[in-house]
């Protein structure tokens, strides 16, 4: 149904699914004003262009180490300065503790950024941002649906940023939400998005029938048959640039199809996870996250950390034998791809180097059945002890 309503838009004239998806995102995150987007990343240059006219004086943002890497491509582009942050390694998010370090009176924005649908803890960033008169840019581009001190991911800070692109809670294949939670920033934005052009009408049609494919992909029968075609998508070297057009209406259609139904996705993303958490609590040579407390974790995919480096390749081979198809996400952190200056003889960020090596996400998706994590912990307990 989703994507026949998206096969309508494709060919409807009018443009009334795009204006009422975004009044539609605007109830669902309780927002001043919600923008759609072509992408998560062009996104995330308007947000910055906006705040730098605002705050001219201020050019450094934010950021986790580990993070998505278009994330630095939107910064470059909006000529600010990334300053990086490392994580720690309970949350697998952004340490606080050495953000209050961080910030100083060049500091322009806290880009927060919410891995794998596990929320941050948003007001303690927003309570030390307040200190500083420095802007909190609420990145829920993983965390769709996620809830953190009863608000939806997305709705703290001044802006916030989510993306619909392949993978993510609520996927139309590309796309992305600005959120605008302050009402100063409803103009500049505004003014930013003024002459953005559509996408061109071919390249629509290549992103219609991806996203007919994909919406296959993620359904166990499938994935199991047509794995070597479908890993065509997918890519594991960062994107040296983005374009920016306007998203579609087509998309919007889609797009408000499953928006109706996110709290149940959200539900049963929350559901799977747990029960991932709690099947894998045992297994002393991996290290899980801590979900806090108040929180709603709509999980993309659900990470674990391998403490020997050295087995990450066999245990996903083995997966993958199994029918579970699990994910190394970024290979290396930030300043690991992009040259930022630091020192090369010492580590300067342990911790993302550490999750970086060692990383594995697994599938939480709604399609994920119990008997799939089942068969995900019966292959990690004979894996290991086979070590």
């Amino acid at each position: 149904n989703d994507l026949l309503n998206g096969v309508r838009g494709l060919f409807g004239k009018e443009n009334r699914h795009l204006s009422n998806f975004e009044n539609e995102l605007q109830i669902f995150f309780d927002a001043k004003k919600c923008f759609t987007i072509n992408t998560g990343t062009a996104g995330l240059y308007i947000i910055l262009k906006s705040l730098a006219k605002i705050s001219s004086d201020r050019r450094e943002v934010i950021i986790p180490v580990y993070t998505a890497p278009g994330i630095m491509l939107a910064i470059k582009e909006a000529n600010l300065e990334p300053v990086l942050c490392d994580i720690e390694l309970e949350t697998f998010n952004m340490d606080i503790n050495q953000l209050k370090l961080l910030i100083t009176k060049n500091t322009l924005c806290v880009l927060a950024v919410s891995m794998f649908g596990v929320p941050l803890d948003l007001v303690q960033i927003e309570k030390q941002a307040k200190k500083h008169n420095v802007f909190v840019v609420d990145d829920s581009a993983q965390a769709m649906g996620s809830i953190f001190n009863g608000k939806r991911l997305g709705n703290f800070g001044d802006v916030g940023i989510t993306s619909f692109g392949r993978g993510k809670n609520l996927s139309t294949y590309s796309g992305g939400c600005i959120i605008v939670n302050n009402e100063e920033l409803i103009t500049p934005i505004s003014e930013e998005l003024k002459g953005i052009p559509d996408i061109p009408i071919d390249i629509q049609r290549i992103l219609a029938m991806q996203l007919f494919a994909v919406s296959f992909a993620v359904r166990p029968f499938f994935y199991s048959i047509f794995h070597l075609l479908l890993s065509k998508f997918k890519s594991d070297r960062a994107h040296q640039d983005f374009t920016i057009y306007k998203y579609t209406n087509w998309q919007s259609a889609i797009g408000l199809s499953m928006l109706k139904k996110i709290e149940v996705f959200t539900n049963q993303r929350f559901r799977n996870g747990v029960e991932i958490l709690s099947a894998l609590s045992d297994i002393e040579e991996i290290i899980l996250p801590k979900v806090l407390s108040d929180s709603v974790s709509a999980f993309n995919r659900f990470p674990i950390l391998i403490k020997h480096q050295g087995l990450r390749e066999q245990l996903m081979k083995l997966l993958f034998h199994n029918g579970v198809e699990s994910s190394a996400m970024y290979l290396k952190p930030l300043h690991h791809i992009f040259e930022l200056g630091y020192r090369k003889d010492k580590e300067p960020f342990p911790n993302s180097a550490y999750l970086a090596d060692r990383l594995i996400t697994l599938p939480v998706h709604p399609l994920i059945r119990k008997n799939t994590i089942k068969r995900i912990k019966n292959v990690l307990v004979k894996f290991f002890r086979k070590k």
